[in-house]
């Protein structure tokens, strides 16, 4: 059945009806607001790094208290505002303002300038979902955007949740830098109460979830990289992602752990960087998984949800995609299937009962998150990229499930931002470095599908002087037994220079070590270790050769029906005795054939 006509009455209570939507919208979708609470939270490490000062807080409301260091401020609309959503379904205003004022507010100061937001205004900007938060004279000091939106008709609310707070017009330019204008400096969070028209409830139908079908989940941009906090060596960063669902079946979007909401299955988001530097491809930094729980479903009819539906599309906030709430180790993740087990996670804690016991609280800034050594990311001649992936169980098509960005990194003081130089591209970051639809002795890329996961191998040549270089990389996407050895065939006797294994971090305990054997060259990780799911590993050495195909042989790390797999990719060759005995004969001196053999990749290098 076409997904986009499929209703189901649903005569329940509102409560009972949690995705309710219209097949024809009713007349009366107009709601009307009355108040709103805004809830605020800058990162103290940004107010820190660049020594900004809060000189006064005044709270008047609540806030939403799911992290600490939020502040709740009550507003008022300054003349009668509201907003039509057809059939209940929110998915932005529909014109602009009128401004909310609220009670209270804040005072910052910025060197001898005093940033004074007592009484402080939000504006709705027009067909959109962002709000401007600004002071008595209309400057725009913070932005607000990329919310989770849900309008709850049975609490006669619209809850805007998640929002990433950015740096507006005027505090850009009080701090020098108009580029830093949209720079992501911490959370808010708004509360509408809203009177839901009589009609709704009259007409109130449902849309129900149909499981069946193929599962293909597509991640449609990345339209934002953001930092979340630095120090003097390191800075965390996250991308937004925005993700449609393309598949004939609706995918469950349910969340982690009791008591936060509905339990049950969901997607994972995994975020890393690499570096394109020396000819090589680096995995410089990863994030942990970030359990999703809550879909939009924009572009399409339904309400948000615990469902995204067939045709629909759900955005996440880079504040989101790195909050301590719902992050978790990735190691719990068995990324082939999307299993995962709440009772006795990160979640868990103490006592082991299957009920959320560890919070956002308690972390250090760099926990769990996407981070990257300063040092790493410093070289202005190397390329960098930001990538993210929703690991969904069942989903037919992994690689659409995953994209990445172009980013320049900048340094603006105290603060980090990446700026997109590059349009969306999806499927592996590793197709940045080798074409997979080039296969030939200088360059090869092949997914290897073992049935229990996938993983990549790819392979690359580059002419360095008298010698040509041989890179090689490793990518494990979702086999979850890990890659522990990595063989390729070298001649006999064959002198090999440069021979290097990048993971990636300065850690020396994991790094691989390389064995030169009578006729190959075997990278090994260290016993116990293996590459584990969406990690990334680079080889490369030096010989005077040229370059063929051959078969590279990879080791697997725990025990199955196989323990090893194979791909193509490009191998040292030198030219057969007979070839240079003939172009050479006229030469008297053994020692000059020697050098020269060893140089043009001549076999076999023998010394006189």
């Amino acid at each position: 059945m076409d997904k986009s006509f499929k209703r189901a009455a649903c005569v329940l209570f509102l409560a009972l009806c949690p995705f309710a939507v219209w097949g024809s919208p009713p007349e009366g979708d107009f709601f009307g607001v009355s108040h709103i609470t805004t809830s605020l939270h800058i990162y103290p490490n940004f107010l820190e790094r660049n020594g900004i000062l809060v000189l006064s807080q005044e709270p008047s409301a609540n806030p939403r208290v799911y992290e600490p260091g939020f502040t709740g401020f009550l507003g008022t609309p300054t003349a009668d505002f509201g907003f039509v959503a057809q059939g209940g379904d929110f998915e932005g205003f529909d014109h602009a303002g009128p401004a909310f004022q609220h009670r209270g507010g804040l005072v910052l100061q910025y060197q001898n300038q005093r940033i004074d937001l007592a009484q402080f205004l939000m504006v709705p900007e027009k067909g959109t979902v962002v709000w401007t938060l600004r002071d008595q004279d209309n400057n725009v000091w913070f932005e607000m955007q990329h919310p989770h939106a849900e309008l709850k008709l049975g609490m006669a609310v619209l809850e805007m949740r998640h929002m990433d707070l950015a740096l507006g017009e005027a505090f850009a330019a009080l701090l020098g830098d108009p580029s830093l204008q949209g720079y992501h400096v911490g959370i808010a969070e708004t509360e509408l109460q809203v009177t839901v028209p009589d009609s709704l409830y009259k007409n109130l139908q449902g849309c129900a979830p149909d499981f069946e079908g193929e599962i293909d989940i597509l991640l449609e941009d990345i339209n934002f990289v953001g930092q979340l906090t630095a120090d003097e060596t390191r800075v965390a960063l996250a991308p937004s992602a925005l993700l449609r669902n393309i598949g004939k079946a609706d995918v469950p979007w349910y969340r982690a752990i009791a008591p936060d909401g509905q339990v049950g299955p969901h997607p994972y988001l995994t975020m890393n960087m690499y570096r394109i530097q020396d000819g090589r491809l680096e995995q410089i930094g990863s994030s942990d998984v970030k359990h999703a729980f809550f879909a939009l479903n924009n572009d399409c009819d339904c309400p948000g949800g615990q469902i995204l539906y067939a045709t629909c599309t759900d955005l996440y906030a880079a504040s989101t995609n790195g909050n301590f709430l719902y992050l978790a180790p990735r190691d719990e993740v068995t990324a082939f299937t999307g299993d995962w087990t709440s009772l006795g996670s990160h979640f868990d804690g103490e006592p082991v009962d299957d009920f959320r016991s560890h919070a956002a609280s308690g972390h250090d800034p760099f926990d769990h998150r996407l981070v990257v050594d300063i040092a790493e990311i410093s070289d202005t001649e190397a390329s960098y990229f930001v990538d993210a992936w929703y690991i969904v169980g069942g989903d037919i098509n992994i690689f659409n499930s995953m994209g990445y960005r172009q980013v320049r990194p900048n340094r603006n003081g105290a603060n980090w931002s990446f700026t997109l130089i590059s349009a969306h591209t999806p499927g592996s970051v590793l197709d940045q470095w080798a074409d997979p639809l080039i296969e030939n002795e200088q360059n090869n890329s092949q997914v290897v599908d073992t049935g229990e996961g996938r993983y990549a191998v790819a392979g690359k040549t580059e002419q360095r002087g008298d010698t040509l270089r041989f890179h090689y990389t490793l990518f494990n996407y979702d086999f979850d037994r890990q890659l522990n050895r990595f063989e390729i065939p070298v001649p006999a006797g064959a002198t090999l220079t440069e021979i290097n294994a990048y993971d990636g971090d300065t850690l020396t305990e994991n790094d691989w070590t390389a064995e030169q054997t009578e006729n190959s060259l075997v990278w090994t990780a260290p016993s116990g270790q293996g590459l584990d799911w969406d990690r990334l590993i680079s080889f490369s050495f030096d010989m005077a050769a040229q370059s063929e195909s051959a078969t590279a042989t990879i080791g697997y790390l725990e025990t199955g029906e196989t323990m090893t797999g194979s791909a193509t990719v490009p191998v040292p060759n030198c030219l057969g005795e007979a070839t240079w005995q003939a172009n050479l004969d006229q030469w008297p001196n053994e020692s000059v054939l020697w050098l020269i053999s060893e140089r043009v990749g001549i076999c076999p290098f023998i010394e006189p």
